[in-house]
C-alpha cells in the first residue's frame, strides 16, 4: 500500500518545471516510507519518478541537514533551510543525484497546503 499525497508547489530547484500534484510513498517506514508529513507545514522534498512515471518519495531521497540533536531526518521543514542552503539550491550549486536508475529526480518545496490519502 502507497500513501498519496496531494501538494501545492511553491518552488522547484531541479527536475520539471510541470511536476504533478501527486506524489506517493510507501506507507510504512520500515520500507522507507515518508508517513509522517503533517498538513499545514511547508517541506523541502526530494525524490525522483519511479518506474511507473509517478513521483514518488522516501526516507533514502531526503536532504540531511544538519540541524541538532534532536533532529532525526526525513524531510526538513521548509522553515528549518538556511539561507545558504536556498541560495544553493537557487544557483543549481549542488551535487548530481547518484548514479542509480531511479528515473529523474525531483527537488521543490512544497507549500503549506496539502492532503493525504491511502492507495
Amino acid at each position: 500500500m502507497e500513501i498519496h499525497y496531494t501538494v501545492t508547489q511553491d518552488e522547484i530547484f531541479k527536475g520539471e518545471n510541470n511536476l504533478s500534484t501527486d506524489v506517493f510513498s510507501a506507507s510504512s517506514s520500515s520500507f522507507c516510507g515518508e508517513t509522517m508529513l503533517q498538513v499545514g507545514k511547508s517541506y523541502l522534498l526530494a525524490g525522483y519518478h519511479n518506474e511507473y512515471h509517478t513521483l514518488t518519495i522516501n526516507y533514502c531521497t531526503f536532504m540531511r541537514l544538519l540541524l541538532n540533536d534532536n533532529y532525526f531526518g526525513g524531510p526538513p521543514e521548509w522553515t528549518l533551510v538556511d539561507n545558504n542552503l536556498l541560495t544553493k539550491l537557487r544557483n543549481k550549486n549542488f551535487l548530481p543525484c547518484s548514479p542509480k536508475k531511479q528515473g529523474k529526480k525531483f527537488l521543490k518545496k512544497l507549500f503549506d497546503n496539502f492532503s493525504t490519502t491511502f492507495r
